[in-house]
């Protein structure tokens, strides 16, 4: 008998039991389909629930002789698309500009670096003309030393013998007109003037040469 009557009671407890479950379930979708709605508008740059005076012109403008006293204009949402359509062409936009500063950064590069390998054929010129003139002008001081070696020797053998001995060696072709006008200018006077006479008695020719090398500074 008392099984019969605690059974209503547990078929009732159970009842309640699950229709609570089911409006538990039901609030907790509510709210987690809410959420849902919220953050696309969030994604989307709205911001709910923050609104609240236009909400309360929404209100009072809905009220007789109070509506005409309040200037409420409703928010035009923005579709997604066109508003994903924006974002993504202000991505694109940056990215272009980007390209661009990019694309002259590269010209400017370049142009640098025509430069340079301008810079560096003129350098290499530059470098080949110093090594010939620098080859030039040792040649120039090893000639000088040479031809300066060879006065020097003719001079003193010319300021330790007799002119009138040294003549006719001075005479032969060996000696040079230049060499010798060269070498008579390092000795005095008098004994230039002795050497050129003995030369004279000779070959006369060949000590006029000497005497005009002498004067001009030329064979």
């Amino acid at each position: 008998m008392a099984d019969t009557q605690d059974k209503p009671k547990r078929r009732g407890r159970k009842v309640k039991f699950i229709l609570a479950l089911v409006i538990l379930s039901l609030i907790i979708i509510f709210f987690d389909y809410t959420f849902y709605e919220y953050r696309k508008f969030h994604i989307a740059g709205a911001k709910p629930f923050t609104d609240w005076r236009s909400y309360i012109a929404y209100r009072l403008g809905r009220i007789p002789f109070v509506s005409k006293y309040i200037e409420y204009e409703p928010l035009e949402a923005q579709p997604s698309e066109s508003f994903y359509v924006e974002k993504l062409e202000a991505v694109l936009k940056g990215l272009e500009e980007k390209r661009a500063e990019l694309e002259k950064m590269r010209q400017e590069i370049e142009s640098e670096r025509a430069r340079l390998e301008t810079l560096k054929a003129q350098l290499e010129v530059k470098e080949k003309e110093l090594q010939q003139k620098e080859k030039s002008l040792n040649e120039a001081i090893a000639k000088w030393n040479d031809w300066n070696e060879k006065m020097k020797k003719l001079a003193d053998w010319i300021a330790s013998a007799d002119p009138q001995q040294i003549a006719p060696a001075l005479a032969a072709t060996d000696v040079s007109v230049k060499l010798l006008a060269d070498t008579l200018r390092l000795l005095s006077s008098d004994v230039a003037a002795e050497v050129l006479q003995s030369l004279t008695s000779i070959d006369p020719q060949k000590a006029a040469r000497v005497i005009s090398s002498m004067g001009s500074g030329t064979p």
